[in-house]
């Protein structure tokens, strides 16, 4: 390639991004990843008190219908297999949205999380954080995340720093939200019967406290 040739195709290139350039100043690009961000942001809303407008959550309800899998699961991209994470969250979500119990959209991730070794408690922990923040799943099934270790000195090796950033801005939040008793509103019950993620929320025994603490290291084994 000679040098005016070169100069020629730079100069090409930079004109085409510069086609993609928004008024903002900046460059949008497609970014194809987990259902499981969806669903969670459905439950912020609902957590947060934010109504959802009807044309985002048509939207929203049309992703999970596009995303699903053949067997009526989602799972962490489009061609992974099904995950009891992703699906347990994109069912809560769903219902959080007015989706009945009987729409096959539901219906079939209900039956898929049925046949899941464990059910809806095969959930890994970060799952558990969820349903509980939604008072579906009791807080004394979830790995507890105590805010005193961020006030521990930071020298020590396994002060929260030191985790991985994603990890990190999530054990922040759970450190602070898991204090917090929260409420999905209406449909809770029957949300509740459906996931069959027990323990109760109301457990205050310590056998009872036992009972899901074994139940959810069972399940993650």
């Amino acid at each position: 390639m000679t040098r005016p040739t070169a100069r020629a195709a730079r100069d090409r290139a930079i004109d085409h991004l510069l086609s993609l350039q928004s008024p903002r100043g900046d460059w949008e690009g497609e970014m194809v990843w987990c259902p499981m961000i969806t669903a969670q942001w459905v439950i912020v809303q609902r957590v947060a008190g934010r109504e959802i407008p009807e044309a985002a959550r048509t939207g929203v309800i049309r992703h999970f219908e596009v995303t699903r899998a053949p067997d009526g699961s989602w799972g962490l991209h489009p061609e992974s297999h099904g995950y009891v994470f992703v699906t347990a969250l994109a069912y809560v979500a769903l219902r959080i949205l007015g989706v009945g119990p009987d729409s096959p959209l539901v219906a079939d991730a209900r039956r898929w999380l049925h046949e899941q070794p464990g059910g809806v408690l095969a959930i890994p922990t970060w799952g558990k954080f969820w349903l509980a923040m939604l008072d579906l799943y009791g807080w004394d099934g979830v790995t507890p995340s105590p805010p005193e270790l961020w006030l521990l000195p930071r020298a020590l090796p396994f002060h929260p720093v030191r985790y991985y950033c994603h990890t990190r801005a999530i054990y922040l939040a759970e450190s602070r939200c898991g204090v917090c008793g929260l409420h999905c509103g209406p449909g809770r019950a029957s949300i509740r019967r459906a996931c069959a993620a027990a323990p109760s929320p109301c457990a205050s025994s310590a056998s009872s406290a036992s009972s899901a603490r074994a139940r959810t290291r069972a399940c993650l084994q």
